[in-house]
């Protein structure tokens, strides 16, 4: 795997980990199900690592 292919899929990795973060704390203070819901979503809407590696620049690789 090609270094920029790696930190595209870091980074989708990282996204997914602050949704799921957010998720957990959603649920621990009780709040609404529909947050939880629209995390979810936004979930599912995260550019994957292929769409990602498109906007890393050659340059931010150094």
């Amino acid at each position: 795997m090609s270094h920029l292919a790696e930190r595209a899929a870091e980074r989708h990795r990282r996204m997914e980990s602050i949704i799921v973060t957010l998720q957990y704390l959603n649920t621990e203070v009780d709040l609404s199900e529909e947050r939880f819901e629209m995390l979810e979503m936004l979930k599912e809407l995260l550019p994957t690592p292929p769409e990602i590696q498109k906007y890393i620049h050659p340059v931010s690789l150094k």
